[in-house]
């Protein structure tokens, strides 16, 4: 009797996999083994194989190409003879390649340029005077994507997080609360369990603003004592407390805050504590998702300091106690009912950034046609479909009475089909990509002129009058004009001066006079940002798209004061800056250091550090990668972004059918489509691996990508994290692909 048993489990952490496949006396000379099979029950990976008859033929294994696109063989024969190894992608019949192997009792060879995540059918075949096979070894780097839940990753801190006992909790009045463990909070078992608690809370309700700016019953908080503070071994910079968090709200009925406490030990006097607080809006929702929060972000909240608190900042060593809870804020003219909810929060972790496998030269994506023109045909359709010339940015958008088209989406449809027109070998596509992208180009240079100079975050028509835009109102979009729109559509036409190349020099000299006006606009926003000059905004990433828009327009000396301001280092008196030297990362904004007031608790002041230090994908593994990329900056600060990105974002849907990147930190809910090509435009490590699983798991047809697999749980939702299909899905997909070029302005 012939069998084969093939041990195999992917390392699920960045490291190797071992696939061994045994082939004892009796097995079918062409039987493939799936990964994960166990023909035998009672084999073990030590198990002794047993030499067969020379009867055996060849032995075949199913193996996916690794993110390094190369897998190491190890072939082992009863006695020395040359094999045949031949391989061949899993869905096609004829052979990639094949390699002849001399085995003196044990060799190994080296598999290259195998298309990463991709299945392959390994055949081992012995030539006619060599030796029978006896074991068959793969090894080769795996790809890790956490759950939701998120793998166990940073150091335990507080091994008796979950017992009810140690917490103590405090409402304000007209609220309740209690605390029960969570021995398992997200349901994994087998030695994955995440502990952690149950926070349950019955909030009053507000119509008014009471005294001092409070109102009855908002909010709740759970308080863990330390007799020795658990995060002395972290470093205060360059890291994040790194917490598990769910809850029972419906971000639709207006959900709380999160609210996470560090309460550390003053400096003049050790029986009084000064308390740091982070604040999540709307986080307490849905499903357990890891949150990571930047230590540094931590803010003293209270206005008055006679202990020193502000000036010594967070001493992680002297921490005394942690807090989590939700609280409301009152807006006028809303009124919040009174309601029952539950907060789950699980064990908390310090990350001190990514491990050192994470610095490595940027990925290199591989283009595949076939996906190419399957994007480039969808966005043909999406355009006939309106008489203006712009594209609908999510075909799924629930709005009765309007259609929207964004600036930035157009911008990206432009740049895809313009490349279409230069990649076409067919005339008649070729002259269809190019009327396509003349009438989009067109549409967008009027759209200038009505917004005078700039362009609007989004325009709109009324379902009832097709053809006719007019500027969403601002209650709808980010406040116009927007320097971010702006860059991008400049971006889009220097595109498509390169790639459509126009031949019509009057309309080329009207592209350039419109770019011309708007780069003026973008150089009239520097020097307005309190202590950074020459940034636009205040946000990074409006300083960012801004380089990037400048250096399109021509503009190379003032894109380089942009560029010099973002990366300039935060100075000792902490005034606004958007690179931080000491993590080598960009915050997300660089507002002044202020105080601000605070409405939970009596309506005090929160001190607010210069910055925002949120971690945000767009800058550590997308766009802000790419500045660091083209403006020359050190590699080591590049491999920082993107690995910090890699190790932060990483994540897989609930149903554990789409895997890639969430684009929010806190929390990190499933994939994104957009997010996930953005950071593989940038180089990110698995690269390859991402765009492969979002062709599994997020392709909705041919050429059109849902920008998520399940809807956004948090209080902050977004197109991009719907289920919905769009335009920045299908072209980030495609300039993941082809590039994005960035590095050409």
């Amino acid at each position: 009797m012939r069998w084969i048993i093939l041990l195999a489990l992917l390392f699920h952490c960045l490291g190797c996999q071992a696939l061994r496949v045994y082939v004892p006396d009796g097995a079918p000379p062409d039987r493939t083994v799936a990964d994960g099979a166990v023909a035998a029950p009672e084999a073990t990976m030590d198990a002794t194989p047993v030499a067969p008859p020379c009867s055996l033929r060849r032995v075949t294994a199913l193996v996916e190409g690794s993110s390094a696109h190369a897998v190491r063989v190890t072939v082992t024969t009863s006695e020395p003879g040359p094999v045949v190894l031949r391989w061949a992608v899993a869905a096609e019949r004829a052979p990639v390649a094949e390699r002849s192997l001399t085995v003196e009792r044990t060799a190994t060879a080296m598999l290259e340029d195998l298309q990463a995540c991709t299945p392959y059918r390994l055949e081992v075949r012995h030539g006619p005077a060599g030796a029978c096979v006896e074991t068959l070894s793969v090894e080769t780097s795996d790809v890790s994507w956490p759950d939701r839940c998120g793998e166990p990753y940073g150091t335990p801190l507080d091994p008796a997080f979950g017992g009810a006992s140690n917490w103590r909790v405090y409402t304000h009045d007209g609220a309740a609360a209690a605390v029960r463990p969570l021995p398992d909070l997200c349901g994994r078992g087998a030695g994955r369990e995440v502990s952690g608690i149950e926070l349950s809370y019955s909030l009053g309700p507000c119509t008014a603003v009471g005294a001092g700016g409070t109102c009855e019953g908002e909010w709740v908080v759970a308080s863990r004592e330390y007799r020795a503070s658990p995060f002395a071994a972290a470093t205060p910079r360059g890291a994040a407390l790194r917490l598990v968090v769910g809850g029972s709200e419906r971000r639709d009925e207006d959900p709380p805050d999160l609210e996470v406490s560090l309460l550390v030990q003053a400096p003049s006097d050790p029986s009084r504590r000064c308390k740091f607080m982070n604040r999540i809006p709307g986080a307490v929702t849905g499903t357990p998702s890891t949150a990571y929060l930047p230590l540094c972000e931590f803010r003293y909240r209270f206005n008055e300091d006679p202990d020193g608190c502000e000036a010594a900042g967070l001493e992680l060593a002297r921490v005394v106690a942690l807090e989590v809870g939700v609280a409301r804020r009152y807006h006028p003219g809303r009124s919040l009912r009174a309601h029952r909810g539950t907060l789950s929060v699980g064990d908390p972790r310090v990350v001190n950034g990514p491990a050192p496998e994470f610095v490595h030269a940027p990925e290199v994506m591989a283009p595949d046609p076939a996906v190419l023109s399957a994007i480039g045909a969808s966005l043909l359709r999406n355009q006939a479909q309106a008489a203006h010339g712009l594209l609908v940015s999510w075909r799924e958008d629930p709005n009765p009475d309007h259609i929207v088209y964004h600036s930035y989406n157009q911008a990206l449809a432009l740049m895809v089909l313009s490349r279409e027109v230069s990649r076409a070998t067919d005339p008649a596509l070729r002259a269809r990509y190019a009327a396509t992208a003349d009438l989009l180009a067109r549409r967008l240079l009027d759209l200038e002129r009505f917004s005078g100079a700039a362009w609007y975050d989004c325009y709109r028509e009324r379902r009832a009058d097709r053809g006719a835009l007019e500027r969403c109102p601002l209650s709808e979009c980010v406040s116009a004009p927007w320097p971010g729109n702006t860059s991008w559509v400049l971006i889009g036409l220097r595109s498509y001066l390169r790639d459509r190349d126009p031949q019509s020099t009057d309309f080329v000299a009207r592209v350039n006079d419109v770019m011309h006006t708007s780069a003026n606009y973008l150089e009239s926003l520097q020097d307005r940002v309190p202590g950074s000059p020459g940034c636009v905004n205040q946000g990074t990433e409006a300083s960012v798209s801004a380089y990037f828009g400048l250096l399109a327009a021509g503009r190379a000396v003032t894109a380089r004061r942009v560029r010099d301001c973002l990366l300039a280092p935060r100075p000792a008196d902490c005034s606004a800056r958007s690179w931080d030297t000491t993590e080598r990362r960009f915050w997300a904004a660089n507002t002044p250091r202020s105080r601000s007031p605070d409405p939970c608790r009596g309506g005090g002041v929160m001190l607010r550090p210069a910055g925002d230090a949120s971690y945000a994908l767009d800058l550590l593994g997308g766009w802000g990668a790419r500045l660091l990329t083209v403006s020359g900056a050190p590699p080591e600060d590049l491999a920082r972004n993107l690995g910090l990105a890699r190790t932060i974002f990483a994540t897989r849907s609930r149903d554990r059918l789409a895997e890639g990147l969430c684009d929010i930190a806190a929390p990190c809910h499933g994939p994104t489509t957009e997010f996930g090509a953005m950071a593989a435009a940038s180089g990110i490590r698995d690269g390859m691996c991402i765009l492969r699983r979002i062709e599994r798991g997020l392709r909705a047809s041919e050429g059109e990508y849902r920008a998520s697999r399940e809807p956004f749980e948090g209080g902050r939702p977004g197109a991009w994290a719907e289920t919905w299909t769009g335009l920045p899905t299908q072209c980030w997909v495609y300039l993941a692909y082809a590039g994005d070029g960035l590095d050409r302005l």
